[in-house]
């Protein structure tokens, strides 16, 4: 959502680290997707739990870099970061209640 913001000329203008933070935005949001197919669909809810740790972890990185770069994508990404800590507790409980 943030780097969408970002037209894409201006891609050339950003450092190598700044392409690996593009990176690994956009494969957050594959793992985003694709957690729910693991979750809901194929029902393998232990291994939707590891997929979601990936995830969080993912999403970690990318407000440590926006407390230090831009302040605007850690305020975007905050609640992002909580609701995906919640939806993981949820998880392992529905792996250790059933």
């Amino acid at each position: 959502m943030f780097f969408g913001l970002d037209s894409p000329s201006q891609q050339k203008h950003y450092t190598q680290r700044e392409g690996h933070l593009f990176t690994t935005y956009g494969l957050q949001l594959i793992f985003n997707f694709m957690w729910s197919i693991f979750f809901f669909n194929l029902g393998w809810r232990f291994f939707a739990f590891i997929w979601l740790i990936i995830l969080w972890l993912m999403i970690l990185v990318l407000v440590i870099w926006g407390v230090k770069n831009y302040r605007a994508i850690m305020w975007l990404l905050t609640p992002y970061l909580i609701w995906v800590t919640f939806a993981d507790y949820l998880n392992i409980m529905i792996v250790v209640l059933n």
